[in-house]
C-alpha cells in the first residue's frame, strides 16, 4: 500500500507518537528503534514523542525516565514531551528535572486518566509553569476509542468544554489538542475565538461521515497555520494520516505547513 502513496515532502514532523507499552493489547514498533524504523519507512524527519507508560503509571516521572533512556541516543530524531500529572505530589520538581536534565520540550496531559479536570486549580498551576518556561501543553482528548477499550478500562474522552475554558483563561499559553474529533473542534470553535491552540489530524477524517465534516472543512475553520501532522503511532497505523493530507486539494506549500512548518514554528526549530 505504501507504493500507492507518493509523498514529495521529506521534512515531515509527526507531533503525536508514543513509545512504551499498553497493557490491554500487544504493540509493535513501540521502542525508539521501532519508531525510527517507521520514520525511515515513511520519510518522517522528527517525531514529537511521549511515554505511553505514563498514561497508567501512578508516578508519571518513572515513565519520563523510561522515555529519556530510550531516546537519548537519537537527539536528532525525537522531540520529547514530559508526561505530568498535576494532581500527583511533587510534580513541580519532576517537571523541573524533565526540563533541565532531560531537555523535554513540552508537557503532555491525560486528565481523564489521571483523576483531575482541566479546570482544577492543580492544572491551572501547571499551565502557569508552562507559560513561565515557554512550553506548549499537549492535551490528549483520548488515547483509544472507548468502544474498543478493555471492559474494565473504559475511559471517557476529555470534556471539550473544559478545554475551551482553559484556552480562554490562558491566551498566553500554547495548547496542542491531540486525538481530537471534528465534532469536538466544532464545539470548541463555538466556545472561543482565541488562536492559542493547534489541532493534529490523527483522528480527523479526510472525507467525513454522518455529521462529521471533512478535514478540509476543519482546516478552513481553524486556519491551516494551526493544523499539525500526527499519526498516533505506535497505537495507530501511520499511513492513514498521509492519505488524509495527500487527498486534500491544497497547494504543496499548504501541505508543507501541515507536514512540518507549523510544527517548526511551534517548537522554534
Amino acid at each position: 500500500m505504501e507504493d500507492v502513496l507518493k509523498v514529495k515532502e521529506k521534512n515531515i514532523i509527526d507531533v503525536n507518537a508514543y513509545i512504551g507499552n499498553w497493557p490491554f493489547r500487544r504493540l509493535r514498533y513501540n521502542t525508539a528503534e521501532g519508531i525510527r524504523e517507521l520514520m525511515k519507512r515513511y520519510k518522517i524527519k522528527k517525531c514529537v514523542v511521549s511515554s505511553l507508560n505514563g498514561v497508567l503509571y501512578k508516578n508519571t516521572q518513572n515513565a519520563n525516565e523510561d522515555l529519556y533512556q530510550e531516546i537519548k541516543k537519537y537527539p536528532k530524531s525525537f522531540i520529547p514531551l514530559a508526561c505530568i500529572n498535576p494532581y500527583y505530589p511533587g510534580w513541580e520538581e519532576d517537571l523541573r528535572i524533565c526540563i533541565d536534565k532531560m531537555k523535554m520540550k513540552g508537557i503532555r496531559l491525560y486528565p481523564n486518566y489521571h483523576n483531575y479536570k482541566l479546570t482544577d486549580e492543580c492544572c491551572k498551576k501547571l499551565v502557569n509553569v508552562a507559560i513561565e518556561n515557554s512550553l506548549p501543553v499537549f492535551i490528549s482528548i483520548r488515547v483509544e476509542d472507548k468502544r474498543g477499550a478493555h471492559w474494565l478500562m473504559v475511559v471517557d474522552e476529555v470534556d471539550i468544554e473544559d478545554v475551551g475554558k482553559l484556552i480562554n483563561e490562558y491566551p498566553e499559553c500554547v495548547f496542542v489538542l491531540t486525538n481530537i474529533s471534528a465534532s469536538q473542534i466544532i464545539k470548541l470553535k463555538n466556545m472561543t475565538e482565541n488562536k492559542n491552540f493547534y489541532v493534529e489530524i490523527s483522528r480527523l477524517e479526510a472525507f467525513g461521515h454522518y455529521d462529521n465534516p471533512r478535514l478540509i472543512d476543519i482546516i478552513k475553520m481553524v486556519g491551516i497555520e494551526r493544523v499539525l501532522f500526527g499519526t498516533s503511532m505506535c497505537m495507530e497505523y501511520p499511513l492513514s494520516s498521509f492519505f488524509k493530507v495527500e487527498s486534500l486539494n491544497i497547494s504543496e506549500e499548504d501541505k508543507k505547513l501541515i507536514y512540518y512548518k507549523n510544527a517548526e514554528r511551534l517548537f522554534k526549530l
